[in-house]
């Protein structure tokens, strides 16, 4: 809700189905990695096939790829003048286009983070 999302719990507010859901064992409820299997089954009939067969949890994600990329357009950094010693700035020199151009969302949140950190500590002393 900090950022004007409100988080809707289904089915909070009838006990006897929590109490009958917190009595199953995990393995009902989690099937060859398959989270929420049980209402996923519940809700076959009516989810987009998507839906059901989704494997990941993304939540509210952010599109740190795209924006990655945008800003390779835009910045020519020095990792070695960021002041930041603590990263391995040869490194990052090394391989800057690969910064950018991840493939790897888990990465690109990394790299966008560390992007607007040294853009914030750059410009805040």
């Amino acid at each position: 809700m900090w950022h004007n999302i409100e988080s809707r719990t289904p089915f909070a507010d009838d006990v006897r189905l929590i109490q009958y859901a917190m009595s199953l064992s995990s393995k009902s409820k989690i099937l060859k990695g398959n989270r929420k299997y049980l209402l996923k089954e519940a809700g076959k009939p009516y989810l987009p096939k998507s839906v059901y067969e989704r494997k990941d949890k993304i939540g509210f994600a952010t599109p740190h790829n795209k924006w990655t990329q945008a800003l390779s357009e835009h910045l020519a950094i020095d990792f070695n003048k960021t002041g930041l010693d603590f990263m391995n700035n040869k490194a990052l020199n090394a391989d800057y286009s690969n910064f950018f151009s991840s493939k790897d969302t888990f990465e690109n949140v990394h790299n966008f983070k560390y992007l607007a950190f040294v853009e914030w500590f750059t410009n805040h002393p």
